[in-house]
């Protein structure tokens, strides 16, 4: 660590070196240093500050998006309680990590299997057959087999009406 002299220390040096003024030498390099300057003081280019900034802010809105996103996959329980964001965890993980039909392969002997025909009238060629029911809860699946004539092949879906009270349709 270098030691600063003190004012009174550097006058004291001055007078016992009898230096009254600055050396020719060391005037005449500090004259030519002074020339190589320029006139005006270069100013630091602004606009990477702003834009560094913005990078920041958006990395950080990154991991914080993806921590959250972390978070649902690992508990969603826990990221659907988070006050604000929880509606969007729920709504996410209703489509996406239960979608329609994706309990079927676990519950193989809750599975019934029932082979019921469904009665056409004679004069039709169409035959339907519900092989297997389930009902999870939510949604209830079926089997079907829907056979017809050959010039039926033609058509990319049947809608076909199952009597009951209500008169629903079913669209296979």
């Amino acid at each position: 660590m270098k030691d600063k002299l003190s004012m009174e220390q550097a006058e004291e040096l001055r007078r016992a070196l009898d230096l009254t003024q600055v050396p020719d030498a060391v005037n005449r390099k500090l004259r030519q240093v002074y020339a190589e300057l320029p006139e005006e003081v270069p100013h630091k280019s602004r606009w990477r500050e702003p834009l560094l900034k913005a990078a920041g802010v958006f990395a950080a809105l990154a991991v914080v998006c993806g921590g959250l996103l972390g978070l649902n996959a690992a508990n969603p329980a826990l990221a659907e309680s988070i006050p604000g964001l929880g509606s969007l965890f729920a709504l996410m993980n209703d489509h996406t990590m239960h979608p329609m039909g994706s309990h079927v392969g676990t519950y193989e002997g809750s599975v019934e299997e029932l082979d019921l025909a469904a009665t056409a009238p004679a004069d039709t060629d169409y035959s339907l057959t519900l092989d297997e029911a389930f009902c999870d809860g939510n949604y209830v699946y079926l089997t079907l087999q829907l056979t017809g004539p050959e010039e039926a092949e033609q058509y990319d879906h049947y809608v076909m009406y199952l009597p009951n009270e209500e008169g629903t349709r079913l669209t296979v």
